[in-house]
């Protein structure tokens, strides 16, 4: 009987296994659908060091620890991982229902009973009788996954957490743009804070000159006024400058999970930006953006639960049984003589269930092409998000080396134009004003650079992170002659 039992579940484990679904490319078949050839471009070979390839373009040591701590501490990261062990834990408790399920037990009674014995020519008689049962064994219980309904909710959920290691991927991601949008803001703030406190300087240099002019009555309080005005608004800018810097350092600070209390000093200068991106395949952003692999997993496991819902049509097999011993006495619960066993199967088939099955098939159904219509939407914002940052990389490196000429430039008229009105040869209106121009050329220099570093991690962020450095043909034929 043994012999027959393993027989049996053997032939049937090997035919739920043979019967096991699979699972159709629909994220390839939707992205290739919205980019005409994407499935016939090679798969991209994605750097294994995502983030260290962004502190190499910057050449920021103190950004590479800014993010390591952001990714350590910050709140985010610990809910998302916390979301991802809840999603691992799933996937265990699904996987479950495709194993037997065995339990050991043991009861025990004891009962009395009263029976009446009606005996001739007497009065009735009461007979009591105190009995006792004791039950120790196993019981099993087993869907047998002949259809391979089973093996769907669990690849559905395997597909889930990897869906969810996928948004754990896009946190990180997000937040070391956030953390490094922000440390080259207030490195920018920074500079313009220098900037600011150069145009105090100037304004109050400007200042005692009119005075000095004033009392040799050489101009009015006209002019006085106008270079007291100048200092004034000079300090205005400096504390808002000030200010603006100190909210940036506290916001590096909190998205580093540190708390804010605006102590961190960034330094008062912005990196360069040398290597131009390199060209761009849809295919990369398949290969490694984070929320798009995300979007296809979920279709994925969309996919795998209409599957899952269809086979619930079919007839179900459960196998039971239970071995163990029984008797009225504790002690021979251990003796083999008392040994009980059963072992039943069934076959279920739904016949009516209101157009419940069915409504659940079609329910799964339209869950499917929401998540084929989600990973399409985010695939065009994620195509528009990589158009528009390498669109505007060339230009915006281009535009800051032209604004920081300009600056310069600007600054050496206003340098003429100070000694000029030392000597009385132009009026402090032109001195005021080819200052203005100066320190404002300055900033708008800084805004430029600033711009250009922001719009390089937009490109990181839209690209999945970041990337080797095109190769140059001229530099590879000298390097391997």
């Amino acid at each position: 009987m043994r012999t027959y039992i393993t027989s049996f579940l053997c032939v049937v484990v090997i035919l739920a296994g043979g019967c096991a679904s699979k699972q159709r490319p629909l994220a390839e078949e939707a992205a290739s659908g919205r980019i005409p050839g994407l499935a016939t471009e090679s798969t991209p070979e994605v750097p294994t060091d995502i983030q260290g390839l962004w502190v190499r373009d910057f050449g920021e040591p103190e950004l590479n620890a800014l993010i390591e701590s952001t990714l350590r501490s910050n709140p985010d990261v610990a809910s998302a991982a916390a979301q991802l062990r809840a999603a691992m834990a799933t996937t265990r408790i699904v996987g479950a229902e495709q194993y037997p399920q065995v339990s050991g037990q043991f009861s025990g009674s004891r009962g009395r009973s009263v029976s009446q014995i009606d005996i001739p020519g007497s009065s009735d008689t009461l007979q009591t009788q105190t009995t006792n049962r004791f039950e120790l064994g196993m019981s099993l219980s087993w869907e047998v996954d002949l259809w391979g309904r089973l093996a769907d909710a669990r690849q559905a959920a395997l597909f889930d957490q990897e869906a969810s290691a996928a948004r754990f991927a896009a946190t990180q991601l997000a937040l070391t743009t956030s953390v490094s949008r922000a440390w080259f803001q207030a490195q920018a703030l920074s500079i313009q804070q220098s900037i600011a406190e150069k145009l105090l300087e100037v304004a109050e240099r400007s200042l005692r000159a009119t005075k000095d002019r004033v009392n040799r009555g050489l101009i009015g309080s006209l002019e006085l006024s106008l270079a007291r005005s100048q200092v004034e608004g000079a300090k205005a800018e400096l504390e808002s400058r000030t200010r603006e810097k100190r909210n940036a350092i506290r916001l590096v600070q909190a998205l580093a999970g540190s708390y804010p209390d605006g102590t961190l000093s960034p330094k008062d200068e912005l990196p360069e930006l040398f290597d131009p991106p390199p060209a761009f395949l849809p295919s990369e952003m398949l290969a490694r953006r984070p929320d798009l692999i995300a979007a296809s997993l979920e279709i994925s496991a969309a996919d795998s639960r209409v599957s899952e819902a269809e086979k619930s049509l079919i007839p179900s097999i459960s196998l039971s049984g239970s071995y163990g011993t029984a008797s009225d006495e504790l002690s021979d619960l251990l003796d083999s003589n008392f040994s009980v066993w059963n072992i039943a199967g069934s076959l279920l088939q739904p016949l009516f269930q209101g157009g419940r099955l069915r409504a659940e098939v079609e329910r799964r159904e339209a869950l499917l092409a929401a998540s084929i219509a989600n990973f399409e939407s985010t695939l065009i914002t994620a195509l528009r998000e990589v158009e528009d940052a390498l669109d505007s990389d060339a230009y915006l490196r281009e535009a800051a080396k032209r604004a920081a000429e300009s600056a310069r430039l600007a600054q050496e008229a206003a340098t003429v134009g100070f000694d000029r009105y030392e000597r009385g040869l132009i009026d402090l209106l032109d001195v005021l004003e080819l200052q203005n121009r100066a320190f404002d050329a300055y900033n708008f220099a800084v805004d430029l650079r600033l711009a250009a570093l922001l719009n390089r991690i937009d490109l990181y962020a839209a690209l999945g992170g970041g990337f080797e450095p095109p190769v140059d043909p001229e530099q590879t034929l000298s390097q391997n002659p």
